[in-house]
């Protein structure tokens, strides 16, 4: 999707079909995933959470979030996936995409800023595009805090991959929001400002620090010679019956590229993706999305004249290092 826009450039839906052999074609394959299906996409929401808390006057940017033991709220417990030992600022709490940290953040925000924000970025609706395979999120609304805790970081809220890569793009455009088309866009720009300048400017650098960093969590989308930023997101997939399996996840990855200037958002959703002898068995999104992004964006982009950037601007690298993230090291306390 161009990001300065929302014109859509390609999107597709797998496994597909060939229209001329309709007769044999399983009604599975006619689903399109990408624009009807509606799924919780795990951490990428906690990209939303971030922009929200900078936004907000409930989060200050130098608040830091014990993250250090696991959360426990009502008769459920909030765990990270690689736990560390110390308080996260925002930015750590994103690229190292701590669950605990993200409901800390979510439960200064509060659930009326939190669903106010969602309902502005257009993930409590249909989208308004030209097919009618669309899909109607579902959003839990119950007030409670657990609900709000967990909305922050992609559970109790299901939305399409197109709702993600819309959102995406209104974080890393200015703010401003963006509605996706099939459509060229001879339309003036929306007005509709979502966040601010200087959030879409934090937001933008903490997403390339979830790729360059060592400790991000998609190093694997890194791609020479392009700036590519991002979330990953990995969450249990839904059972048909209630609950959540343990054995299957969905994974997705929502990615913007050059960072310094994006020019284009990347969202992609694998549904119950399988370990591999590459992947060391491991089927998170850092293994199974990331790479899909880089091979993407290598090829892709001279196709889209975008060429590799052979020196950042001072602006831009001043405003990455900024953020100093750390990893998991002994002592590490603020």
């Amino acid at each position: 999707m161009n990001a300065k826009n929302g014109e859509i450039y390609a999107i597709t839906s797998l496994p597909d079909y060939n229209a001329n052999n309709y007769n044999n074609i399983n009604n599975l394959n006619l689903f399109n995933k990408a624009t009807k299906g509606i799924y919780e996409l795990g951490s990428t929401l906690k990209l939303i959470t971030a922009a929200v808390a900078f936004e907000s006057d409930h989060v200050k940017e130098n608040d830091v979030f014990d993250v250090s033991t696991p959360l426990r709220v009502s008769s459920r417990t909030i765990r990270d996936f690689h736990p560390l030992n110390y308080r996260l600022n925002i930015p750590e709490v994103i690229v190292h995409s701590s669950n605990i940290g993200s409901a800390k953040i979510a439960k200064k925000i509060g659930t009326s800023t939190q669903l106010k924000y969602l309902k502005s970025l257009g993930l409590m609706d249909k989208l308004d595009l030209e097919i009618p395979e669309l899909g109607k999120p579902q959003v839990l609304k119950d007030g409670k805090l657990l609900t709000t805790m967990t909305i922050s970081y992609g559970h109790g809220i299901a939305i399409t991959p197109l709702h993600l890569a819309s959102a995406t793009a209104t974080i890393v455009n200015d703010g401003v929001a963006i509605k996706p088309t099939l459509l060229i866009s001879n339309s003036k720009l929306s007005n509709n400002r979502i966040f601010s300048s200087e959030t879409s400017k934090k937001m933008k650098s903490i997403m390339r620090l979830v790729v360059s960093s060592k400790h991000g969590t998609a190093k694997k989308a890194q791609a020479t010679g392009y700036l590519v930023g991002g979330k990953t997101g990995t969450a249990e997939k839904v059972n048909q019956t209630g609950g959540y399996s343990k054995k299957q996840n969905i994974v997705a990855f929502t990615a913007a590229y050059p960072m310094n200037d994006p020019q284009f958002v990347i969202t992609i959703m694998i549904d119950n993706p399988k370990g591999q002898k590459f992947s060391f068995g491991y089927r998170t999104a850092g293994w199974v999305a990331a790479p899909v992004i880089k091979r993407l964006v290598t090829r892709i982009s001279p196709i889209l004249n975008i060429k590799p950037e052979t020196k950042v601007t001072s602006d831009f690298t001043k405003d990455l290092n900024k953020y100093k993230i750390r990893g998991k090291k002994k002592g590490a306390n603020l």
